[in-house]
Order: C-alpha cells, then structure tokens, then sequence
C-alpha cells in the first residue's frame, strides 16, 4: 500500500500502456529473443525488467513531488528503455536525469521486492565517472516493495573505503553493498519527503 498521494488516478490506463503496449513493442521490435542475462531464459529476463520498467514509472509519480518538478520533467538516459526500441540495451547509465537547482542530477531507479537491497558495483564506478568526467550527480532512489521503504543514495560519493562489497550468489554472482538502514528515510504509507529534507543525502558533500 503507497500513500494516496503517489498512486495513478486510472491504474487500468497506465497498465495498458506501461505493459501491454510495452510487450507489443518488445515483439515487434523482436527485442524478447534477445534478453538473456547469465544463462537466464528470455521469459525470466522480460519479467525482472518489466517489473523494474514498471515500478520506475509508476513511482515518477510520487518523486515529481519530492524534487518538485513536473513528471514530463524526468528525461530518459538510460538504455535499457523504449525511447528508442531499436537500440535497447542492458547498459549501466542511470534512469532517469533531472535539472535541480541549476545541476544535473541522474537518478537511478531500483525496486526491491525481497528484503534484500543492494547496489550493484557497476552502477557505482559508472556513477564515479560520470561525476570526474561531467560532474554530474548521480543518486539511487531504492523502492524497497518487501518492507514499504524508500532509500536516498548519493553514488558520487561513495568510496571503497566506506563500504564492504560483497557477492551475491542470487544476482548472478555481482558484487554490491547493501544499502544501510539509515538511508531509508520515506515510509511508502507516508507522504513523500520533501526536497529540504532529503538535500544532505543526495548532493554532494
């Protein structure tokens, strides 16, 4: 259950076309045969992505009201998206990018439905390099669906000194951190966080 706030008046409208479109386009594109990740079956592959391409747009809803924009605000950087189907690809860019307070902030998505929540090695290196060679920010927004939690992450910021990576067999054998408990600062049954409130956790320091 998310708060009132953050939920889509006609949820039967975006399903039709955040899903159903979405599927047409993937076979039309013939994009399916093509996901495979690790040995993974194309089905296995085409529902974590759909599942994760679904919660990121559902939720652009409620962080518009976080970061204070309009939703059509969020412009889409990353690859792995369908702004332009022909050349979808697994690729480590961020979501989503923004303009806050005369920056650039790149906002990477992620949703959680298991209790466990990780930050893949690679998105930090790629976050890294993108702040040393643009100096653009770059920061997790973690939906943890299993305990209605929402995490803030500044990637530019971390280094390897301040946090144990680990592997994790269930994710293909990847190398994360677990993102601390201190970072989840919003209860999904509660209004979102305010800008002010979340500005020490995502520019930074």
């Amino acid at each position: 259950m998310v708060h009132l706030s953050c939920r889509w008046i006609n949820i039967e409208e975006f399903l039709v076309k955040n899903v159903d479109s979405v599927l047409q386009m993937l076979k039309g594109y013939e994009i399916l045969p093509r996901l495979n990740n690790q040995g993974r079956r194309p089905e296995q592959v085409y529902f974590s992505w759909m599942r994760g391409w679904v919660s990121s747009l559902f939720f652009t809803k409620a962080l518009a009201k976080v970061f204070a924009i309009d939703e059509k605000d969020f412009a889409i950087t990353g690859k792995d998206n369908l702004a332009n189907p022909a050349n979808f690809a697994r690729q480590p860019e961020a979501d989503f990018e923004i303009k806050l307070q005369d920056k650039v902030l790149r906002i990477e998505m992620q949703s959680g439905y298991q209790g466990v929540n990780d930050i893949k090695e690679y998105k930090v290196r790629e976050a890294r390099r993108q702040s040393r060679e643009q100096g653009i920010c770059t920061v997790v927004v973690h939906f943890d669906i299993f305990n209605g939690q929402v995490a803030f992450v500044n990637l530019s910021t971390i280094t390897d000194d301040n946090i144990h990576w680990i592997t994790r067999q269930q994710m293909e054998g990847q190398t994360v951190f677990n993102i601390d408990q201190s970072c989840f600062i919003w209860n999904l049954r509660q209004t979102p966080p305010t800008l002010d409130s979340i500005k020490n956790l995502i520019f930074e320091q």
